[in-house]
């Protein structure tokens, strides 16, 4: 059996390719798919989760609908970049599935507590994450990994916000979710615009065009999710692909260790992710036990090569 991945995702786009991604890599055992509310309402984050089953005439892994608003702040969707649906408005086939009952943050605590190593990839706002651990703060202690797509940290040049000047759509979203996780001790890996945006990692016309020759199902439904924003962009960051990548090709990623707050009362620093670089912490200061590893530096030409070729062989 692969390495056992639960996918937490707000699909959304670059989530819908992210989950093409991990379906097509044999490496993976995914073992459910958990949806939130983000870049659309959950329950078009779920319905497009289905859709995606159903185009690849997939039954499993099972879909479990999720939160449907951050732990305390009104919902702030991205439809003004995937579209009223999520997809852009691409015209896939309604889901004969459909989402098991339950709760997204419990089916995230049972597949932690079932004794087996398990990684989970949040690829959306944090806040079934951030409510699992609220119910069952031990299971941090248990997790083998949490992969985040979000932040940006500063620590290349890259590294600015996507929704304001610092901070990045994900932990905008859910300011308080994002802090929550990344202070509970659980083992984190953070892929944020610092290398999501590296533009040796963009998608451009060159590859686009490559991928439209792809023959797989998969190339196919990447190239048509992928063509509203190549028209609108030119260059298309694949953000949540490369959450992915962060578990298939490591090797493809530095990565530092870094104390990291997120900001959640600041007017104009909402969802800042805050990097603690220096040696020290002063007493009374509120940075023990938010640590992380934080990726820095990516090879983009490396990554591509691995994206097109996984979906297209």
């Amino acid at each position: 059996m692969g390495k056992r991945v639960l996918l937490d995702m707000d699909p959304g786009i670059d989530d819908a390719l992210a989950l093409l991604l991990a379906l097509k890599s044999p490496e993976l055992e995914v073992r459910a798919i958990t949806t939130v509310a983000g870049n659309v309402e959950v329950e078009k984050t779920t319905r497009n989760a289905l859709r995606i089953l159903e185009y690849l005439g997939l039954e499993t892994p099972p879909v479990v609908m999720g939160s449907d608003r951050p732990l305390v702040r009104e919902l702030f969707t991205a439809k003004h970049v995937h579209g009223q649906d999520g997809l852009g408005g691409l015209p896939l086939p309604e889901p004969g599935l459909s989402p098991l009952p339950g709760r997204a943050e419990e089916v995230m605590a049972e597949e932690v507590e079932r004794g087996e190593k398990t990684t989970l990839v949040c690829t959306g706002p944090l806040t079934n994450l951030a409510l699992a651990l609220q119910k069952h703060p031990g299971m941090a202690r248990r997790v083998e990994k949490v992969v985040v797509m979000g932040g940006a940290y500063g620590l290349s040049a890259y590294g600015c916000g996507n929704v304001t000047p610092v901070a990045e759509y994900n932990f905008y979203v859910d300011p308080e979710a994002a802090d929550l996780v990344l202070g509970s001790g659980a083992p984190l890996l953070c892929v944020g615009l610092d290398v999501t945006m590296d533009p040796a990692a963009m998608l451009s016309e060159e590859e686009y065009k490559e991928l439209r020759r792809g023959k797989t199902r998969e190339a196919r439904l990447a190239a048509e999710l992928l063509k509203p924003m190549m028209r609108r962009f030119g260059r298309v960051a694949l953000h949540d692909p490369m959450a992915l990548a962060a578990v298939l090709r490591p090797g493809l990623f530095r990565t530092g260790k870094h104390r990291v707050r997120v900001e959640t009362r600041g007017e104009l620093t909402r969802g800042q992710a805050v990097v603690d670089r220096r040696s020290f912490v002063l007493p009374g200061e509120e940075w023990e036990g938010y640590e992380a590893r934080v990726c820095e530096k990516v090879d983009g030409k490396g990554f591509l090569r691995f994206f097109l070729e996984r979906l297209m062989e």
